[in-house]
């Protein structure tokens, strides 16, 4: 029997406007950081005339994910994701703001940018770009292994994990950049904030993920290409974060996260490499023992 030949991967998306609009505003994202990492190189104060930069770069990272997720997803998925997404951040925000649960008593400063309850309204874009990366990127760590019994929840928990990760590394600049300041409280604290928020974000996160990641399943699934951009970008504001990083002078920190950013990269695209099918074996003889068929590996860019 002859050998199958090997799939090919598909490298058309399903809306061609948003796979259009998708490279000018990751193209903007990128501007952004490189004139952050200027104003850091030339140590300019992060003062008023320069808040609008980060905001920019977290509105440009959410924008730019959410075009990606609709270049594979009906239009109500991607108003879906936005809508819920941003809805349960801001709601877990603003009831922390005035209760001090989930994660803690915490003030937000100027350096945030305009607020709306005492919660700045970047945190919407923030978050969502936090949750559409994690999600994303387990998703390319784990694409090789979808035939595992719950890869759901694999990928819900790789997910959740991945994002706290990028939550300790934006609290060691927060300070930094005058985003939110910790009001005083009884208890512990881990690395500058109160036990209650290390313990509260995981939490929150997936409970968050669980209510999203319907929203990013498509209903209709067809061939598409693999989606690298949650790994793009993800690899800019691990960056950014570096840049921030060394000018405060946090070097132990900074090899730290550059180890655990290479560990990240290396697995998603290791977890993108069967992308082709494997060849059929077929049995020796229809007669012989216990003779048996290998089953067809799942090609990675089969829908999921």
């Amino acid at each position: 029997m002859p050998e199958r030949p090997p799939a090919s991967t598909p490298t058309t998306w399903l809306h061609p406007v948003p796979a259009a609009l998708h490279h000018p505003i990751l193209a903007g994202l990128i501007l952004a950081i490189v004139t952050e990492a200027v104003r850091v190189g030339l140590n300019i104060d992060p003062g008023i005339d320069w808040v609008w930069v980060p905001m920019a770069i977290w509105l440009l990272a959410a924008l730019s994910l959410l075009v990606g997720v609709a270049r594979r997803l009906p239009t109500q998925n991607v108003v879906g994701v936005t809508v819920v997404g941003g809805m349960m951040g801001f709601a877990l925000d603003l009831l922390d703001a005035h209760t001090g649960l989930p994660f803690g008593g915490r003030s937000f400063e100027d350096g945030a940018g305009a607020q709306w309850a005492s919660v700045p309204l970047l945190m919407v874009p923030f978050r969502l770009t936090l949750l559409l990366l994690g999600r994303g990127v387990a998703r390319l760590v784990l694409k090789r292994h979808r035939s595992l019994e719950y890869y759901g929840f694999w990928v819900l928990g790789l997910a959740t994990l991945l994002t706290m990760y990028e939550w300790v590394l934006i609290e060691s600049v927060a300070s930094h950049l005058h985003w939110w300041r910790w009001i005083e409280f009884q208890g512990g604290t881990l690395a500058g904030a109160p036990l209650a928020y290390w313990m509260g974000t995981p939490v929150s996160t997936l409970l968050v993920l669980a209510f999203l990641t319907p929203w990013l399943l498509n209903k209709r699934p067809i061939p598409q290409p693999v989606d690298f951009h949650p790994l793009w970008v993800w690899t800019l504001l691990a960056g950014w974060l570096g840049v921030h990083q060394l000018s405060l002078g946090l070097s132990s920190g900074l090899g730290v996260h550059l180890l655990l950013t290479l560990i990240v990269v290396g697995a998603a695209w290791r977890g993108t490499r069967s992308e082709r099918l494997q060849p059929i074996v077929p049995a020796e003889s229809n007669d012989t023992a216990g003779a048996t068929r290998r089953p067809r590996p799942v090609a990675a860019d089969e829908p999921q």
